[in-house]
C-alpha cells in the first residue's frame, strides 16, 4: 500500500516538474530556465527533477514527446471513426484549431523546440508516434 502512495506522489511530482518546465520555457525560453527556476515553481528538489528526467535536457525531450502525444492522439481517434475526406478535413482542421487554443504554451513550446538539440532524446520516440499517426492516415484513405 506504500509503494502505491509513493508511486502516486512520484507521479504528482514527475507532473509538477513538467507543468514548471512548460510555464519557464514558454515565459522565458529554454536557455534562459534554470533548472533552480523549474525546481522552485514545481515546489521539487534538484535531486527530484534529476531522479525523474536526467537533466534539464531530460525536462524538455519529455515536454515535447508529452505534447507531441497529447495532440496526435485525438487525430488517430479521429481518423478510426472514419468519414469522408471532406469532414475529416474539416475535423483535423478544427482540432487543431481548438488543441492550439487549450494549449498555446505548448503549441509555442512544439514549434520553438521541434529541431532544438535539447528534444534530440525524444525524437525516436516522437518517430515512433508519428508512425502511429501516419499508419492511420494510411488506413483512413485506402478506400478514398
Amino acid at each position: 500500500m506504500v509503494l502505491m502512495v509513493s508511486s502516486k506522489n512520484s507521479s504528482a511530482r514527475r507532473r509538477s516538474i513538467l507543468e514548471a518546465a512548460l510555464k519557464c520555457f514558454s515565459t522565458d525560453g529554454y536557455d534562459a530556465t534554470s533548472i533552480e527556476t523549474i525546481c522552485a515553481i514545481s515546489g521539487s528538489s534538484v535531486g527530484s527533477l534529476y531522479h525523474h528526467f536526467g537533466n534539464k535536457e531530460g525536462v524538455a525531450a519529455s515536454l515535447y514527446e508529452e505534447g507531441i502525444v497529447s495532440y496526435q492522439a485525438a487525430l488517430v481517434d479521429m481518423l478510426g471513426e472514419g468519414g469522408t475526406p471532406g469532414k475529416v478535413a474539416e475535423a483535423i482542421i478544427r482540432h487543431h484549431l481548438t488543441w492550439v487554443r487549450a494549449n498555446p504554451e505548448w503549441a509555442r513550446y512544439l514549434l520553438q523546440m521541434g529541431a532544438a538539440p535539447a528534444t534530440a532524446t525524444a525524437r525516436p520516440s516522437v518517430r515512433r508516434h508519428n508512425k502511429v499517426l501516419l499508419l492511420a492516415l494510411e488506413e483512413w484513405s485506402a478506400p478514398h
